[in-house]
């Protein structure tokens, strides 16, 4: 309230312009206020002219494109761009204090077979569902990301004990073992196959540690 108050009284500092945003206390409205004031030869104010924009779409527009820049919209998950951001600072890091990082790539096997026989909403909540229990890793050393349609990526820094790879994966497994439950009842078994790579002895950079990882998936794949 106090900076609003000075944003409607710029003459008080001298000054012929201020423009100023705030949000209702719900936060359901923004609006931005414009202040133009006209002083005259002696340098005192004798009109004010104060515009009142509602820019609550503006804001939203705005937060989403945020959200985006960071996140995958469809799973809550780091997007692939904010995930290599990412990774690059744990092999800078693991650089400096000569840790390791793991990377896992984790491809549904299939998944072709789920759309064409359930249909893609089916799909679409599969990728979500699957998305949303390898969240459960993210925590200060592990970050995961949807890198693209049944394709999803985790990094551990200096992995060990619960953080392990040999851990996590045993996790995986034993969830996919388990029917994920679709919105509508009906249960979807899966399997995934898995590639994983080490930095530094697999790659020297953030892309070709996930190539690596990558290319150990679809080899895992290929074995069936």
């Amino acid at each position: 309230v106090v900076e609003l108050m000075e944003a409607l009284y710029p003459e008080k500092n001298g000054e012929a312009t201020s423009v100023f945003e705030c949000c209702q206390r719900d936060k359901n409205k923004w609006y931005r206020f414009r202040v133009n004031v006209l002083f005259d030869d002696m340098k005192n104010p004798t009109d004010k002219v104060i515009r009142i924009t509602d820019i609550t779409m503006l804001k939203k527009q705005h937060e989403e494109l945020t959200y985006l820049a960071y996140y995958d919209k469809s799973t809550g998950l780091y997007n692939r761009n904010y995930f290599v951001h990412l990774l690059e600072n744990y092999l800078k890091k693991a650089d400096e204090q000569n840790d390791i990082v793991s990377v896992l790539v984790i491809d549904v096997d299939d998944f072709h077979k789920i759309k064409d026989g359930y249909g893609m909403v089916v799909g679409d909540e599969v990728i979500q569902q699957l998305g949303g229990f390898l969240n459960v890793f993210s925590g200060e050393n592990v970050i995961v990301c949807h890198m693209d349609s049944d394709v999803y990526c985790m990094a551990i820094y200096a992995p060990s004990g619960e953080n392990s790879v040999k851990e996590i994966h045993k996790k995986i497994q034993k969830r996919i073992k388990k029917p994920f439950v679709m919105s509508n009842g009906r249960e979807v078994f899966l399997t995934v196959s898995v590639g994983v790579a080490e930095y530094p002895e697999a790659a020297a950079s953030a892309l070709e540690l996930m190539n690596c990882a990558e290319i150990v998936m679809y080899k895992c794949k290929d074995l069936g």
